[in-house]
């Protein structure tokens, strides 16, 4: 009974023992993973309108494409302008602005932006900004 319960003992430490090595090894590759093809490459695509697209770059500086990879509404992979993403031409200046802009946000609800291929012409499917 005794070896018994000294085999199982080892055997649950040795199991213990390595799950938490490959934890370990799997947090290292999650963060090589996250890693995005433009930070790997460290340039963005340029489409035929002279627009860049593409996912991000972090240099040290954080720098976007002007078409941002996304999934949209009902899984359709694209872009959205990243004008319309971050919703620049309503960007308040202060803070009586930036309350009435998240009224206005709440009153209207969710936003929808289009999404497009890569070309940042053709509208593929929508994008909702909640």
């Amino acid at each position: 009974m005794k070896l018994k319960l000294c085999v199982t003992g080892l055997v649950l430490s040795v199991f213990i023992a390595g799950y938490g090595i490959n934890t370990i090894s799997l947090a290292d590759d999650s963060r090589q993973i996250s890693k995005t093809i433009d930070t790997i490459r460290g340039y963005f695509e340029t489409n035929d309108n002279s627009e860049t697209y593409g996912t991000y770059i972090d240099n040290g500086e954080w720098e976007e494409p002007d078409l941002m990879a996304v999934i949209g509404f009902n899984d359709v992979e694209g872009y959205v302008r990243k004008v319309d993403l971050y919703d620049e031409a309503n960007q308040p200046n202060n803070p009586e602005e930036a309350i009435a802009y998240m009224e206005k946000r709440e009153k209207e609800g969710p936003r929808v932006i289009p999404v497009y291929e890569k070309d940042g012409n053709t509208v593929i499917g929508k994008y909702i900004i909640d």
